[in-house]
């Protein structure tokens, strides 16, 4: 099938889309950020801010990240990947708002069970669960926390790999 390049202009400006979703856009920016951290191109850069610029422009209100660059809704799954290429982004020196970061963070904490520290597929409105939490989730926004360098990461993992040992009797 192969990946699709789209131009794309939303709330945070002009960029080009990579399909055919937001996972694919969210890897393809994490492996170009990678690259260009290592060994800094002045074409890959150019790409990275278009990249950057559809990842800004297609946050929801609620924070978090979709399948496609349209901010309708979020789960964590695409979220979790997302806030990861933009931590990818900004070690290879490019500019991602703050307010973008903490309202992705926001998002996943909306999506935190209270009672057991999981990460459900979307956010718990009032207190009902949409999907159920999952480990998997939970590893994924402790891995997102911690390429920010933000303490609270390992102990939300050590918590899930806690629980996670407690239900699975390891």
């Amino acid at each position: 099938a192969g990946v699709e390049r789209h131009e794309f202009s939303g709330p945070g400006g002009p960029g080009a889309f990579v399909g055919p979703t937001m996972y694919h856009h969210a890897m393809v920016t994490i492996a170009l950020a990678s690259a260009q951290h290592l060994k800094p191109e002045p074409a890959t850069e150019a790409v990275l801010h278009e990249l950057v610029a559809v990842i800004v422009g297609a946050q929801s209100t609620t924070g978090g990240w979709r399948y496609t660059p349209v901010p309708l809704d979020a789960d964590a799954s695409v979220t979790n990947l997302v806030l990861v290429a933009l931590a990818e982004a900004r070690a290879a020196e490019i500019a991602v708002p703050d307010s973008t970061i903490a309202k992705g963070f926001n998002y996943l904490a909306l999506c935190t069970n209270p009672e057991n520290g999981l990460v459900s597929y979307t956010e718990h409105p009032a207190g009902k669960v949409s999907l159920p939490d999952g480990y998997a989730r939970t590893a994924g926004a402790a891995h997102a926390l911690g390429r920010f360098g933000l303490n609270q990461s390992t102990e939300t993992l050590l918590a899930t790999l806690d629980h996670s040992r407690e239900s699975i009797a390891v």
